[in-house]
């Protein structure tokens, strides 16, 4: 990580599956990497990451993402906000 750093690289994505948002130890396991990659220098976009979800066609993947998001936003709070950037949807599935 600090060699990302080093050469120039000021963020990473971390993207994570969304199942580990839901128990506290997933969300803890999470937030130790985000203040891992914040300790080498390094910005960090999280970014909820589900190959089965479909949020154009599946009402239940559009309430999933939002679950994800309300259980891990209060963790994400604690956070440097300047290099925690969460990113609410990224390239869905269609």
């Amino acid at each position: 990580m600090a060699d990302l750093r080093r050469t120039g690289f000021t963020f990473v994505r971390l993207p994570f599956e969304p199942s580990l948002a839901a128990s506290a130890p997933g969300r803890d396991v999470l937030l130790t990497q985000i203040r891992r990659l914040h300790k080498a220098g390094l910005a960090v976009v999280v970014v909820p990451t589900s190959a089965t979800w479909r949020l154009e066609e599946r009402e239940a993947d559009r309430a999933a993402l939002l679950a994800t998001w309300r259980r891990l936003a209060p963790a994400l709070r604690a956070l440097d906000p300047d290099r925690t950037f969460p990113e609410v949807v990224n390239e869905p599935v269609f």
